[in-house]
């Protein structure tokens, strides 16, 4: 029969794992995201300023 501390504690430390590997997801999301978007950002900053994208007018 477990006690109730080894219970909690192996709670916690799955709670910890779960939050950890929350984290891990988030982080990796925001690093495809940057990589995704910086370029197709700053390619179209580029056309837009030398005038060579024309942003359609709505």
């Amino acid at each position: 029969m477990l006690s109730s501390e080894s219970t909690t504690a192996t709670t916690n430390r799955y709670a910890g794992l779960r939050a950890t590997t929350q984290q891990h997801l988030i982080g990796q999301l925001w690093a495809l995201l940057c990589v995704r978007l910086v370029p197709e950002v700053l390619y179209m900053h580029e056309e837009t300023k030398h005038g060579r994208l024309h942003l359609p007018e709505s």
